[in-house]
């Protein structure tokens, strides 16, 4: 008998707890799921290398370029320009076998190996706000920081000037988002505001280039010394200091500012 009462309360008592839980539905396992997983935020654009281990080297204006969508990778390693792919898991990176440019440099060789090496190395990042760090480990790599279109827009110009001993002349300055072209000497400068997209390609462009390499650029073509070829001047101010690229041949630069220049001078068509 007492053997019975005990178990009727149990079952009774078993009962009260079951009116008292709350039901576990797909729905709230995928809530929880949703609010337990968090995207890791993933580089993108340019990023300007301040560290490459305890080295400063930020003065040297090294480079690297994130395009997210193709998942490739290039930049400046202190002589040459080099190019590749890298792939993403998580906090995760790996980059490829990366293919680079063959000047040779007396001065920065030991940078440039370093730099190259800490890319080969790297197997994680940590992106916090603009700052990205390259690790292997627990070992911080490469630390870049990511320069902002905003912060470009007032300290940036650039001008190209073509001419030829005929007389001809033709002026492009390119600041605040606006393009002006002078078409003759004597003529007016006649602005156009450039759009958000136009801008941002301009900018992207601009990031990548070496500006302390700028005077050193060798034109691959000499037309312009002997058949009348219009010849082509490009000067960019930036932060108050000013890089001039010696003269080459109208529409045809140095590699390094090959994509810069045919963007400046797609923009200047069509302004009458």
């Amino acid at each position: 008998m007492k053997y019975l009462i005990s178990l009727l309360a149990i079952v009774f008592m078993s009962k009260e707890c079951d009116k008292n839980k709350t039901p576990i539905t797909t729905d709230s396992v995928n809530n929880i799921k949703e609010n337990n997983v968090t995207q890791t935020q993933q580089p993108s654009g340019t990023y300007y290398v301040t560290f490459l281990k305890e080295n400063n080297i930020k003065s040297l204006h090294l480079t690297l370029v994130f395009d997210e969508n193709s998942k490739s990778v290039s930049g400046f390693s202190g002589c040459n320009h080099f190019a590749g792919t890298y792939t993403i898991k998580e906090d995760s990176i790996a980059f490829s076998q990366l293919i680079t440019t063959k000047m040779a440099c007396t001065k920065t060789p030991r940078i440039e190996n370093l730099m190259l090496e800490c890319l080969s190395k790297a197997n994680s990042f940590s992106l916090e706000e603009d700052e990205l760090t390259l690790k292997n480990g627990e070992e911080n790599l490469l630390t870049a920081q990511k320069e902002s279109i905003e912060s470009v827009n007032n300290d940036m110009v650039l001008e190209y000037s073509t001419f030829s001993r005929g007389g001809t002349y033709k002026r492009i300055l390119i600041t605040n988002k606006t393009i002006s072209v002078q078409k003759g000497r004597d003529s007016k400068m006649i602005p156009k505001p450039c759009s958000n997209e136009e801008w941002n390609n301009i900018v992207n462009l601009f990031k990548t280039i070496n500006l302390k390499n700028l005077p050193t650029l060798k034109a691959p073509s000499q037309a312009r010394l002997y058949d009348g070829a219009d010849i082509a001047d490009l000067k960019v101010i930036y932060k108050g200091a000013t890089y001039d690229v010696p003269p080459f041949d109208h529409g045809n630069p140095a590699k390094e500012i090959e994509a810069l220049v045919k963007d400046i001078l797609s923009l200047s068509e069509n302004i009458e």
